[in-house]
């Protein structure tokens, strides 16, 4: 499969609202677009936005990346197509690339297969599928009169089962006012994700767990300062990791998985997982699985082909379909780089088959081409 076009395109998108990632105050969602078109006028594209106060790469050294990749990509061998090899083993490079820009290669890699029917893809080709995966809403408990009840209202309206809230943001006696009456008013038929973000003290965790252990809580992620999990451990909930991811990846070679997932402390039942190159994640999946950890997939605000990726990840992997994902995050974003996102409804997260018969169509608009 010959590659004999290839562009890239540079895209600013202004947010809802000041996010802050970290110490990062962000207002815009920059990063690349690239088309890689085969010789048959299938194209596929990828996203490539390394997020400020998560991602260490700045937009400089992605394009000085992409370009190298430019250079040297020209052709496809499909007949050595790998789920969890690097490139799907579609290509020979021994180049080192930065987590996003890794996702960003292997998106338009992956859609290429899709388009042109390589197994397993065929069906996603079926006019009759719908793919969706069953996301999580938010909570952020807030004073009363500032919005807890408006968010209350909003969850049981747009249907979702999983809920994850944040906490150590106010008193925790406030907090848990307003968790134990988002569990009454829905008659403790959510599952609730407590993030703690690596703000309490154990005194403070001991409390919450004291206060709503009668909750339906399925896990906590990270919620004592210095990510110290055999401590938190000896509290009665399921821990996540997300902060710490960093500690599980070769720092050098990041789509090198380390082996210390069986050294993990006992209570830790899921890992939340950022986004990266799609290989290393689908990689990372299959190993979690093996262990009996829950893979949840959490986008990074990033916009509409990274979270097409995410979407599709439990569709080719092991994780369970009731699993809900931390992909509700499109509407952080005034508009988007595709002209159809992916959409949310019923607490999933849909896009129809029709996205991969042609290139779905890109937003120009938020578009600028830029030469590598």
């Amino acid at each position: 499969m010959k590659i004999v076009e290839k562009k890239c395109y540079f895209f600013s998108l202004k947010t809802t609202q000041s996010l802050h990632v970290n110490h990062a105050s962000i207002d815009h969602r920059q990063g690349f677009v690239i088309e890689l078109t085969d010789e048959h006028g299938n194209t596929g594209i990828g996203e490539i936005s390394p997020l400020p106060g998560l991602d260490h790469e700045t937009l400089e050294e992605v394009k000085a990346q992409l370009s190298s990749f430019f250079m040297m990509v020209s052709e496809i061998l499909p007949e050595h197509f790998s789920l969890t090899s690097r490139f799907f083993n579609l290509i020979s490079n021994t180049s080192i690339y930065c987590p996003s820009v890794m996702a960003g290669i292997e998106s338009a890699l992956l859609m290429l297969c899709i388009k042109n029917r390589i197994p397993p893809f065929e069906k996603f080709i079926d006019k009759k599928n719908i793919f969706k995966v069953a996301i999580n809403g938010l909570f952020i408990p807030a004073l009363e009169g500032q919005g807890s009840a408006a968010q209350i209202d909003s969850i049981i309206s747009k249907g979702f089962s999983t809920i994850k809230v944040k906490i150590g943001r106010m008193s925790p006696e406030v907090e848990c006012e307003q968790i134990l009456k988002l569990c009454s008013s829905t008659e403790h038929r959510l599952k609730l994700r407590l993030d703690g973000n690596c703000q309490l003290t154990m005194e403070q965790y001991q409390g919450y767990y004291n206060k709503l252990k009668g909750c339906p809580i399925e896990y906590v992620e990270e919620p004592l300062l210095a990510g110290n999990f055999d401590e938190a451990g000896r509290v009665g909930w399921s821990l996540a990791i997300d902060e710490s991811m960093g500690l599980f990846l070769d720092e050098k070679r990041p789509e090198n998985l380390i082996s210390d997932i069986k050294a993990l402390p006992q209570a830790v039942s899921t890992m939340i997982l950022k986004p990266a190159g799609l290989s290393q994640l689908m990689e990372l999946v299959s190993c979690l699985h093996q262990e009996g950890i829950k893979p949840v997939l959490s986008s990074a605000y990033n916009a509409a082909i990274i979270l097409t990726n995410l979407l599709l990840i439990p569709h080719l992997t092991t994780i369970d379909m009731d699993i809900a994902h931390g992909l509700d995050t499109g509407k952080y974003l005034r508009e988007d780089i595709l002209i159809n996102p992916p959409k949310v409804e019923q607490g999933c997260l849909i896009i129809n088959s029709s996205f991969f018969d042609n290139t779905p169509a890109l937003n120009y608009s938020v578009l600028s081409q830029v030469s590598l």
